[in-house]
């Protein structure tokens, strides 16, 4: 916390549970975008390319998805793709329960769970499903529950 605010009085705003960026990139076409992006597994397919490439997919009705992670450096990479193999490494698969967990997570992170759009995903209420947890991050200052949040 204390880390946080520090980053906060020298001009940074916190855009995710772990990332801060400068406050006059807010708006910028040139900010960050594939975290936020990723935060959004019932909205977002993404493709990663090169060394320490991350892909994840999903299914339109949302009950499975595979999540792929490239190599970490480049030397493996290069190998794995001249020997005709995938060029990832590691594989996640997600059934239906999982993605109800990984899209829960990942609006956590994020920092913004919006009424409604968990039940739209999945059905249920996120915060029925994960109250105790929830109550708990309030309660430690981690969440701070605002308006259209955590339905």
């Amino acid at each position: 916390m204390a880390l946080r605010e520090y980053l906060i009085d020298y001009g940074f705003r916190q855009t995710t549970l772990t990332n801060f960026e400068r406050e006059e990139f807010t708006r910028d076409s040139r900010r960050y975008r594939y975290e936020l992006l990723s935060f959004q597994p019932d909205r977002y397919q993404m493709l990663g390319c090169g060394p320490a490439g991350i892909s994840f997919s999903s299914a339109p009705d949302g009950s499975y998805a595979l999540k792929t992670m490239n190599p970490e450096n480049s030397a493996e990479y290069l190998q794995s793709i001249h020997t005709d193999g995938p060029a990832w490494n590691r594989y996640f698969q997600h059934d239906a329960e999982e993605m109800k967990l990984l899209h829960f997570t990942r609006r956590l992170a994020a920092l913004q769970m919006e009424k409604g759009r968990f039940q739209e995903s999945f059905g249920g209420s996120s915060c029925g499903d994960y109250s105790e947890k929830i109550t708990l991050l309030i309660q430690v200052g981690l969440l701070t529950p605002g308006e259209g949040e955590f339905a």
